[in-house]
């Protein structure tokens, strides 16, 4: 008995895998974002982007917020310095849709 390889099928499964394996490293990628605002390190990952456009959002200009940074040091965060981490977070994710 011969075996016979469709090419067409084998090639459609081997792109499709090769798709579903970018996915899955851009996933961790976005998971794993990490930026530096005045020498602190924020998490950037897509939870971490949501806190500090919620934050942002209700922040006054000259308020501080308690944050948490990436390595679990506590710090009273400004608007500004979250909106920086936002923009950079949000620039890093974009450059691993893309």
């Amino acid at each position: 008995m011969k075996i016979t390889i469709n090419k067409d099928k084998l090639t459609a499964l081997n792109e499709a895998k090769a798709r579903e394996d970018f996915k899955q490293d851009r996933e961790t990628n976005v998971a794993n974002i990490k930026v530096t605002v005045d020498n602190m390190v924020f998490d950037g990952d897509e939870t971490s982007q949501t806190r500090m456009a919620k934050a942002i959002v209700a922040m006054e200009d000259n308020e501080t917020t308690l944050w948490v940074l990436a390595d679990n040091t506590q710090i009273q965060a400004t608007k500004e310095q979250l909106k920086q981490a936002l923009r950079l977070a949000c620039e890093e994710q974009t450059s691993l849709w893309t």
